[in-house]
């Protein structure tokens, strides 16, 4: 199991990279072996071990329990944005079970920061659809969308057991083409920890979406709370040929 001294590749990666081939084959919780043992394994100092252990920790990969050891953690639900995606999708594209818990379908006069987003006239109303987001059964999102009333007049609870942007597709023809988002560290209030079933106070990405049609007009406004332990987003930045 000793790594390849010749290889340009630094040594901490490649035991991360055998880490990682072996991580994969082993169930979330399972204590990894020590430093001091990998070391041994590796042939290689333990600071190494650290260092490719460390990497793979902030990656979200493993965990540390102190006075415990190291362990592998859930995987994390990639979120890329090669395309529009929806939580349902990122979920069953990452080999979970996506599912939903209704908490709340009510219209109501759409609040001011709401009204702005979806360019809605004055007293104009909206559909208000919180739900929590599953993956196994387990909550990773409380999902709280905005929907222009007026072009979603007959929407109804048992509408809403799927993904809502494959339901305003099909049934509607207006599923979101593009979006503007914002992302936020915050720490979870007491109603945001007991609906994803975290303490109080944990870290939580918060990210305000709003959502277009092809056409350019805004059709969803989207306040989301994610846990940060379950999801990792990607965002791909494309070079502007200026310095």
């Amino acid at each position: 199991m000793a790594v390849n001294r010749k290889d340009p590749l630094p040594l901490y990666c490649q035991i991360k990279a055998s880490l990682l081939s072996r991580i994969e084959a082993l169930e979330p919780g399972t204590q990894i072996e020590p430093e001091m043992r990998l070391a041994q394994k590796y042939q290689v100092s333990r600071g190494t071990v650290k260092q490719a252990i460390q990497d793979l920790v902030t990656e979200g990969v493993l965990y540390r329990i102190q006075g415990k050891g190291t362990f592998v953690a859930q995987p994390k639900i990639q979120r890329s944005f090669q395309e529009l995606p929806s939580f349902s999708e990122d979920i069953w594209r990452r080999g979970f079970q996506p599912g939903m818990r209704l908490i709340e379908l009510v219209s109501l006069p759409a609040p001011s920061k709401v009204g702005a987003a979806l360019r809605l006239s004055a007293h104009a109303y909206v559909w208000k659809l919180s739900r929590v987001r599953l993956a196994d059964g387990e909550p990773i999102a409380w999902v709280i969308s905005y929907l222009p009333y007026a072009m979603f007049d007959d929407l109804e609870e048992k509408d809403l057991k799927g993904s809502l942007y494959a339901l305003l597709e099909e049934r509607y023809h207006k599923r979101p083409a593009w979006a503007h988002d914002t992302y936020t560290a915050v720490n979870a209030t007491t109603q945001v920890a007991q609906l994803l079933k975290v303490a109080k106070g944990t870290a939580i990405i918060y990210s305000e979406r709003t959502a277009f049609l092809p056409d350019g007009s805004p059709v969803e406004f989207v306040e989301s709370y994610v846990r940060g332990d379950r999801f990792v987003i990607h965002v791909d930045i494309n070079h502007s040929g200026k310095d």
